[in-house]
């Protein structure tokens, strides 16, 4: 394996959320003239859905991660904006360690701003890679443990460097 690639993606939250959203929307509105009678000409439909598809689209290809290049010791940190990784390559430094932590909090959603519908306890894991410095060279932020800990094992295969873990169950 020559690089080792970390996507931040989470498909049913955030911004990615309103990329499916406005997918589904677009292909509402290329079928709604078939379900509902209106006058509407079908430059009109196809710009608006045409439009909210490409948009969608856009949203949901764009995200951020991390490459390490194993071989030429470089990493990137990049946004990926429709495929396109916009980001610059530096040398990776002497890596220390490779840890893992759990980190668990309550996510309460608030759609009018004021009172609370449901709340929710989430769990990250956190996989940081350390180099000589006490603040992180590179974070990742998992929402499956078990993947955290796959990459973990295998970058710190890769780096030659030990593993630590503190998660909490």
């Amino acid at each position: 394996m020559r690089n080792f690639n970390f996507k931040k993606r989470n498909f049913t939250s955030g911004l990615h959320m309103l990329g499916i959203v406005l997918l589904i929307v677009g292909l509402f509105v290329f079928i709604s003239p078939f379900i509902f009678e209106a006058e509407n000409s079908f430059g009109k439909v196809f710009g608006v859905g045409m439009g909210a598809i490409t948009a969608g689209l856009v949203i949901i290809f764009t995200f951020e991660g991390a490459i390490i290049n194993w071989e030429e010791k470089k990493f990137k940190e990049y946004t990926s904006i429709s495929g396109i990784l916009v980001g610059d390559w530096e040398e990776l430094p002497a890596i220390t360690s490779v840890k893992v932590f759990s980190n668990s909090y309550v996510r309460t959603h608030l759609p009018n701003g004021i009172s609370p519908t449901f709340s929710s306890s989430i769990t990250d894991y956190l996989l940081l890679i350390y180099a000589d410095s006490t603040q992180p060279l590179i974070k990742m932020i998992y929402s499956k443990k078990n993947k955290a800990l796959q990459d973990a094992k295998k970058l710190a295969e890769g780096l030659g460097v030990p593993l630590m873990l503190n998660i909490k169950e």
